[in-house]
């Protein structure tokens, strides 16, 4: 899909994959008066392990509120600093 993938990396492995309408859905539920809560499903073996870097995995960020998914992340690097950037 057009405008699907954001950004690829090499070292460390990493793919962001998201599109205008799910920043925008984002968005709109953090203005709402419920606010936004999201949830992080991480699945590992998803791509083969690549050579001199950790196991790939692939995150998924959803809206609690209907299970909209906003982000989607395949990368070899797992600690919390590097996903929440």
């Amino acid at each position: 899909m057009n405008g699907y993938v954001q950004q690829l990396g090499i070292y460390p492995f990493h793919g962001l994959f998201y599109m205008e309408g799910q920043v925008a859905a984002y968005i709109a539920h953090c203005k709402s008066v419920s606010g936004a809560t999201v949830h992080i499903n991480a699945i590992g073996t998803v791509v083969r392990r690549m050579p001199g870097q950790k196991a790939t995995y692939y995150y998924c960020l959803l809206l609690a509120d209907g299970n909209l998914p906003i982000l989607d992340i395949l990368t070899s690097r797992h600690e919390a600093a590097w996903i929440q950037a």
